[in-house]
């Protein structure tokens, strides 16, 4: 009966994962409020769930304002200049779409990957800046360095992001409830067996 009601028993354990994942996912929609802050914001919700991936958790909410904090300025620095390249982007796609132009499809595809990759280079960029502390310039080098070295790993959890969004807007809502903190918990995984090869320790 103890072990029923301990809280080493995967089932709260599992429950307890669930419970943060979703405040980690309400923390991050806060954050989201002002549009600038969305990259610290990621950045600090896996600075809670590298750890919680290995159990080494500890305060799901202190740990993230910890890492808020202490990565704002890097992370703001990041994050703005990708916000504006990304909504150029965004803006260049549409046009193409909307053109009657021959060569419209060719631009098209061309900006779409363009999107990818930034998009798979942003997906391990802040959860680089959450397991490492380095200069700005070395971290996206060294992120780039990652993403090309493991192009299915970096791939992969881009693809859980972008998945977990389009399921929760066009399938099934309330996913959207802790797609953010599950979706970072998934990747967890796969971004620490990645950094353990670079001998990455979380602090």
């Amino acid at each position: 009966m103890e072990r029923i009601f301990s809280l080493d028993n995967p089932v709260w354990k599992f429950i307890g994962n669930i419970a943060d994942m979703f405040f980690l996912s309400v923390l991050w929609y806060l954050c989201l409020i002002p549009v600038f802050t969305a990259g610290c914001a990621t950045s600090a919700m896996y600075y809670v769930t590298l750890k919680m991936t290995r159990d080494l958790e500890g305060k799901t909410i202190s740990q993230f304002i910890k890492s808020f904090k202490l990565n704002f300025k890097q992370t703001t620095t990041l994050w703005i200049p990708s916000v504006i390249l990304l909504t150029i982007l965004f803006i260049d796609i549409k046009m193409a779409v909307l053109s009657t132009s021959a060569v419209a499809v060719f631009i098209v595809v061309i900006f779409f990957i363009c999107l990818l990759l930034i998009t798979i280079l942003l997906s391990m960029l802040f959860p680089l800046i959450a397991r490492c502390d380095d200069s700005t310039v070395n971290q996206l080098k060294n992120c780039v360095k990652i993403c090309i070295r493991n192009p299915l790993a970096s791939l992969s959890v881009a693809l859980i992001n972008i998945s977990l969004i389009l399921l929760g807007l066009f399938v099934f809502w309330p996913i959207l409830l802790i797609a953010p903190g599950f979706s970072a918990y998934l990747n967890s995984y796969v971004i620490n067996r990645i950094f353990d090869k670079y001998s990455m320790s979380l602090e």
